[in-house]
């Protein structure tokens, strides 16, 4: 199961690999802890601080928040990009969980499968 050292880790290194593949914009991260677990904000920046878009990291049960899919609402609404990155094990329910919740429809959610190749290209 993930873990706090894991959430931070997988983010420390989607960082560093964005930097690297997009010097002009800046990257930072907030780890953010729960009762249902960490989870992991990736900020999408340009170099005068306007925010531009996020990744949210969740971990096997972060997702399961009560104010999950309002926070990824909330982002979608006030015109951010929101990109929620998941365990492939639980990508179809995180799925079923923001339809039924009334998610945004481009709300886009992929397994961490499709996270964590990119990161070692």
């Amino acid at each position: 199961m993930m873990n706090d050292d894991d959430i931070k880790a997988l983010a420390d290194r989607r960082v560093d690999y964005l930097r690297r593949k997009h010097p002009d914009i800046s990257l930072d991260y907030v780890l953010q802890s729960g009762p249902c677990g960490d989870w992991v904000i990736i900020l999408y920046a340009e170099y005068d601080f306007s925010l531009t878009g996020f990744d949210i990291i969740e971990s096997r049960t972060s997702w399961k928040r009560p104010n999950a899919v309002e926070m990824y609402n909330t982002l979608v609404d006030e015109g951010y990009c929101v990109v929620v990155y998941v365990p492939d094990e639980v990508k179809n329910d995180v799925k079923k969980m923001i339809k039924e919740m009334g998610g945004r429809e481009n709300i886009r959610v992929f397994s961490m499968n499709k996270l964590l190749p990119s990161i070692e290209a």
